[in-house]
C-alpha cells in the first residue's frame, strides 16, 4: 500500500497531511508535478541481473517510455528493532533531468522536495515515480526490508546526482509506517 505524509519544511516533526487513498495520493503528487504508476512486480532470482529484469518489466508495462539507462541500488534494511530517523536517511541529491524511480524488490520511503513542502512517499515493490528535475531526494528503505530499487534516466549522463550542500531532510522524523 503507498501512502503519503507531507510535511511543511520548517516543521519536520509532525506530519501536515497523511493521505492513504490512492486518489488523494495520485492527485498530492500531481499537483507537484510528480507521476507515480504501479506495475506488476518481477519475480527476482536471488542472483541474477536485476537491472534487465527491471527494463524489461518497464518494456512490458510501459512501451512507450523514455527510459533508456538504469542504475540499480541495493539498500539494506534497518534491524527490526530500529526506528528510522534523519540520521538513517541518505544524503540528499538532485538530479538536473527527470528521473524515474522503480522499486523492484522491498518496501520504503522516498524523500522529496518540492518547494516548501516535504513529502515522503511510502512504496512498495512495483511502483514507479516520476520526478522533475532539480527534486531534492533521498531513500530510506523500510525497517526490517532490504530492497532493490532502480533509478531511471534517458541518458547515462542523466544518472549523475548532484549532493546537496544544505540537506532538507535534516531534522526530519518520519513516520514508521
Amino acid at each position: 500500500m503507498t501512502v503519503l505524509v507531507l510535511y511543511a519544511h520548517d516543521q519536520l516533526a509532525c506530519p501536515q497531511k497523511l493521505l492513504t487513498h490512492d486518489e488523494d495520493i495520485l492527485a498530492a503528487l500531481a499537483e507537484q508535478g510528480i507521476g507515480l504508476q504501479r506495475l506488476a512486480p518481477v519475480e527476482l532470482a536471488e542472483q541474477g541481473d536485476w537491472l534487465a529484469a527491471g527494463q524489461q518489466m518497464l518494456r512490458e508495462q510501459l512501451p512507450g517510455s523514455d527510459y533508456s539507462a538504469g542504475e540499480l541500488r541495493s539498500y539494506e534494511g534497518l534491524p527490526a528493532y530500529a526506528e528510522a530517523t534523519s540520521q538513517s536517511i541518505e544524503p540528499a541529491c538532485q538530479h538536473a533531468r527527470p528521473l524515474g524511480w522503480l522499486l523492484l524488490s522491498g518496501a520504503g520511503t522516498l524523500f522529496l522536495q518540492r518547494g516548501t513542502q516535504i513529502l515522503a512517499v511510502c512504496c512498495e515493490a512495483g511502483s514507479l515515480l516520476e520526478l522533475p528535475a532539480d527534486t531534492p531526494l533521498s531513500f530510506v528503505p523500510r525497517v526490517g526490508q532490504g530492497c532493490l530499487l532502480l533509478c531511471l534516466a534517458s541518458t547515462p549522463d542523466d544518472l549523475r546526482g548532484q549532493p546537496l550542500t544544505a540537506d532538507p531532510f535534516v531534522g526530519l522524523e518520519p513516520l514508521d509506517l
